[in-house]
């Protein structure tokens, strides 16, 4: 039987998604001088968001490891080539 999120847990969930936005969007509005260590604070929280939205929103928390495997998997790659893609950008 599958578990069903609770209220409490899918309004603590968003705003936890609410606060890091936020918290993004402040990183953000450092511009270019924080540099790799800022860039990689964003992603990580994007990580996070991503995540939660998958596992408690999509329900993805009660599918089979095949599928949050992919998700994750496909989550991590993305992100790399972002960051990848920065790194190069700034050695330019």
């Amino acid at each position: 039987m599958h578990h069903i999120p609770t209220t409490f847990r899918l309004t603590a969930v968003w705003l936890f998604l609410l606060v890091a936005t936020g918290v993004t969007w402040h990183l953000g509005e450092s511009g270019p001088e924080g540099g790799m260590t800022i860039a990689f604070a964003i992603l990580a929280i994007a990580f996070f968001k991503c995540r939660f939205v998958a596992w408690d929103f999509m329900g993805l928390a009660h599918a089979n490891l095949f599928w949050r495997a992919l998700m994750l998997g496909w989550l991590v790659f993305v992100l790399s080539l972002i960051a990848i893609a920065y790194r190069m950008g700034i050695h330019q």
